[in-house]
């Protein structure tokens, strides 16, 4: 049966499968009988995952979405003695309505300290989105949890950045776009056929994959017009796009919005999909938001620049006012960016900033001091003992990461030195708990929906939290 719920099987078919292992000598019980060995087995997970993560500093991560119900997901991060880093789903809940930050802060507790004893000095950081619910219940658990580090989801600050993209032309047509192929098989394949292209996926909870089918927009935009005269397409969405498409303005503004969109966004879609692994991401989170930075201020434009030039035919000011267009069209973004990274989540970059010591071929570039080791007081887990242990030691780490290649596996490195280097080490082991998103929350809700649709919403709550935590948990990576 585990193996079962671990393919992700529904528990509805198991009895379809009976005949398949009788024919090959095996017993398959019904499964009104299979749905009594669940709590046993989501038990036997749970005493796994306790045993797994005794005398280990942990970080949670979790999250909230609407599936049939509200879901509500706490996701555990640690390192194993092998300098593994591990993250295992400990609870999914299925609720009948939203619940308030205190009672989320509850459950947190409850999993944490009563079903999984860890102690409090032993939960290091929290990782979320930052919806005010979520608000409430970090200022809530940290009365018990006095260390811990509170980390907004950069993934989402910057997925709200593209949201605020000024390009209403553009909305308004990928809105018609998106929903002609959504709702026609017979337009996606027609699509395909005449590019050779698949549509992207869009989902409308997240603003990249939106910047998805803009960017395909902007490589396949010479094929858009000819493929809207087909006469096979649904009429009214396909009206809507021709609209704009034979109106000569309001066409101009669209490749000018299309243009601008791929080249002030495309940097954040590429960092928010770097931000968003489950690896060792905060030794290079501040990097990633210091390249946005540099690519905020360089204002590097050069599909807005070709665009204008064609469209412009040789009038300069035509083409500078046509220039001008679409470069206002991302200063909302820009300002969103700059206000959120300047200061709700200064704090949190900061600590990012000095996690870079932690990679050996950052700081063989960097040649920290001493005093630099003071930024790591950043991290409300690390006192004073602690960062004297690390000035200690840097002369020899320092000497260790001498020429050390930036394509070295940090783990393995780490792991090698733990002990030559036993104060960094662990202080390295404790950083990687860290992540700059809740990323790992979202594709617990990934598997959730792909296992259980609303046609399944009468399954049982612990059949469907076991399922998802074994397709989770045992996951290849």
């Amino acid at each position: 049966m585990t193996a079962l719920l671990k393919a992700g099987v529904s528990l509805n078919k198991l009895d379809s499968f009976r005949e398949i292992f009788e024919e090959n000598a095996f017993a398959l019980s019904d499964s009104s009988h299979l749905r009594r060995l669940i709590p046993f087995i989501l038990q036997d997970e749970m005493s796994k995952l306790k045993k797994d993560i005794r005398g280990k500093n942990v970080a949670i991560i979790y999250d909230g979405t609407t599936h049939v119900c509200e879901a509500f997901v706490i996701v555990l991060r640690y390192v194993d003695d092998d300098w593994v880093i591990k993250q295992r789903v400990c609870r999914l809940m299925l609720l009948a309505k939203s619940i308030t930050g205190e009672e989320l802060a509850r459950q947190l507790i409850t999993v944490v300290a009563t079903e999984l004893s860890i102690a409090p000095n032993m939960v290091l950081a929290a990782m979320r989105d930052r919806a005010s619910v979520n608000d409430v219940a970090m200022r809530t658990i940290s009365i018990v949890y006095n260390q811990i580090l509170d980390v907004g989801c950069f993934s989402h600050t910057l997925d709200h950045v593209g949201e605020r993209m000024r390009t209403p032309i553009l909305n308004d047509f990928t809105k018609a776009w998106i929903s002609l192929f959504a709702h026609s098989p017979k337009s996606r394949l027609a699509w395909r056929t005449q590019t050779s292209l698949r549509t992207p996926t869009y989902s409308a909870t997240r603003w990249w994959s939106k910047f998805e089918v803009i960017y395909q927009l902007h490589k396949t935009f010479g094929d858009v017009s000819s493929f809207l005269h087909r006469d096979d397409l649904p009429p009214a969405t396909t009206a809507k796009l021709l609209r704009i498409v034979e109106d000569e303005c309001m066409c101009r503004k669209l490749k000018m919005e299309i243009a601008i969109t791929v080249d002030a966004m495309e940097a954040f879609v590429k960092a928010t999909y770097k931000l968003e692994g489950d690896g060792p991401i905060a030794l290079v989170a501040y990097q990633q938001i210091s390249l946005l930075y540099s690519h905020v201020s360089l204002e590097h434009f050069p599909n807005v620049n070709a665009v204008a030039r064609s469209l412009a035919n040789g009038n300069s000011t035509h083409e500078r006012q046509l220039i001008d267009y679409a470069k206002a069209a991302c200063v909302p973004a820009y300002a969103y960016f700059k206000e959120k990274f300047d200061n709700d989540l200064r704090p949190i970059v900061l600590a990012f900033k000095s996690a870079r010591y932690l990679s050996p071929s950052k700081v063989n570039e960097l040649k920290p001091t001493a005093n630099d080791m003071d930024s790591f007081a950043a991290f409300p887990f690390l006192n004073t003992e602690a960062i004297n242990g690390l000035k200690s030691e840097l002369p020899e780490y320092v000497a260790a990461a001498e020429d050390v290649s930036d394509e070295v596996d940090v783990l393995m490195w780490w792991k090698s030195h733990e002990g030559t280097l036993p104060k960094w080490s662990s202080t390295c082991k404790k950083l990687l708990l860290v992540q700059p998103s809740s990323a790992a929350a979202e594709r617990v809700f990934s598997l959730l929906n792909n296992s259980f649709s609303s046609q399944q919403e009468s399954a049982l709550e612990d059949y469907i939290q076991l399922s998802v935590m074994l397709q989770y948990n045992y996951r290849k990576t």
